[in-house]
This record gives C-alpha cells, sequence and structure tokens, in this order.
C-alpha cells in the first residue's frame, strides 16, 4: 500500500497555475464562465444566445469550482486534479479486490505514471471526470453484485446519467460492456447448470 500512496508524490509537485490549453480546454473555461457571468446554469450563452453544442455536466463542474475558489487557472483545474486522484483510488480498490494489495498497488502505479493521465488530470476538460465516473460506476456494480445492494444499486444506476452529462454518448461505450459482461457471466451459470 505505501507504493500506491509514494505514486501520487508526482501529483504532488505537478499542482501549479497553468495557463489554458487550446481548443477544447478554453472552451469549457469559456463556457464556465459564462454560466456563472449569466447565472444561467441550464443554457450557456456565448454572444447573447444560448448554446447547446455539447452537454454541460464538465462546465458545471468547472463553473462550481470558480465559483468556490474564484476565477484564476488554478481553480479551473482542480476538478480534475480531484477527479484523477478519486480515479486512483478506485482502481487500486478495484484491484484490490480482485487481484490483492500488490497488484493494486501497481495498478494505481501505473495508472498515475502514464503520461495520458498525467497529462489530462491537469486539464479543464472532461476526460478524467468522465473516467472517475465509469469507475464509480464500476465499482458501485461490483459492490451491489456481492455485498450491499441497497445505496450501490441507486449509485450503479445514476452513473450513467452522470456520465452522460460530462460527455454525451461516450458513457454508452462501457455500458455495452456491461451488457456483455453480464450476459457472458449469465450464460456461465446457465451452462454450469446444465452440467
Amino acid at each position: 500500500e505505501w507504493l500506491a500512496l509514494l505514486s501520487i508524490v508526482p501529483l504532488i509537485f505537478s499542482i501549479r497555475p497553468r495557463s489554458f490549453m487550446a481548443h477544447d480546454e478554453g472552451y469549457y473555461i469559456l463556457q464556465a464562465r459564462a454560466i456563472l457571468d449569466s447565472g444561467n446554469w441550464l443554457a450557456p450563452m456565448s454572444w447573447g444566445a444560448p448554446v447547446f453544442d455539447r452537454t454541460i455536466g464538465a462546465q458545471w463542474i468547472i463553473a462550481s469550482s470558480q465559483k468556490i475558489f474564484g476565477y484564476t487557472s488554478w481553480s479551473s483545474h482542480v476538478p480534475s486534479l480531484i477527479f484523477g486522484l478519486i480515479s486512483l483510488c478506485l482502481t487500486y480498490l478495484l484491484s484490490k479486490r480482485y487481484f490483492g494489495v500488490q497488484v493494486a498497488s501497481i495498478s494505481a502505479a501505473i495508472l498515475l505514471l502514464s503520461p495520458i493521465f498525467l497529462d489530462h488530470i491537469h486539464l479543464a476538460t472532461q476526460d478524467i471526470p468522465l473516467l472517475a465516473i465509469e469507475l464509480v460506476g464500476i465499482y458501485s456494480i461490483t459492490k451491489a453484485e456481492k455485498e450491499k445492494p441497497g445505496v450501490f444499486h441507486v449509485i450503479s444506476g445514476m452513473w450513467m446519467g452522470i456520465g452522460f452529462l460530462i460527455k454525451g454518448f461516450m458513457i454508452f461505450l462501457p455500458a455495452m460492456e456491461f451488457y456483455l459482461i453480464m450476459k457472458v457471466q449469465e450464460e456461465e451459470k446457465l451452462l454450469l447448470q446444465e452440467k
């Protein structure tokens, strides 16, 4: 477990104010700022007209952070850092559940030290929040299946809606994967019953 904690060190040293990357990140920041300026959290405005070209979840997250911490580069990047830490923790917990502590520590370290993850946890975009929401869904389904069916069934149902708000139809890829996994498990149970 110490290896997983040690792997967070590069993340801590990389927290600093950054300028916004071109295109997507700047666009999300501008829409979040428009939400705060207009007070309209349902239809972000651009040049006085509502804009509905993408889902609104990432902008809500960034706008909420800006409302709490002020309009700074750092406050715009905080949500991705928080969701990145959630992703690391859930990767560790899921790996520990199925493969043990040693593999879980290595899994979290590999995720954190992969260049694309390390870059994206510092971007104010929807990718890392979506990853965290997907991992929350996977973790909730595994918990509801074996241990605590009540609240985890609710969470395992809600993650798709939240994911859709963050990145639209991209949430359906892991949903299809869950469906296929459940079908395979169902077929395996039927085969075992026949034997």
